[in-house]
């Protein structure tokens, strides 16, 4: 498992170093999932912290290229958001 990073240490990264661990921990948090759905991993936790990190950093992540939104255009920043590594969520039905 990778070492615990700080939000400092994230905001402290460059837009490449972030995509780099953000698959990093993507790949290790569904390592993580498999390991404890065949009891081979026993702390559970370790899924809800993977899953809190890789989530601050996709938030620095996105805080950077809105940063950066100033210099370029809206449309190279959305294009850069589509290529991240996404994870799978679940999304509350629409009101009707």
């Amino acid at each position: 498992m990778h070492a615990t990073l700080t939000a400092t240490e994230l905001r402290n990264m460059t837009v490449a170093d972030l995509h780099r661990e953000i698959a990093d921990h993507m790949a290790a948090l569904g390592k993580t999932k498999i390991a404890v759905r065949l009891n081979k991993e026993k702390d559970t936790a370790k899924v809800k912290k993977t899953r809190q990190l890789l989530a601050r950093a996709k938030t620095i992540l996105a805080e950077k290229l809105m940063n950066a939104e100033v210099a370029s255009p809206k449309k190279e920043v959305k294009e850069t958001l589509k290529k991240s590594p996404k994870t799978s969520t679940v999304r509350a039905p629409k009101k009707s």
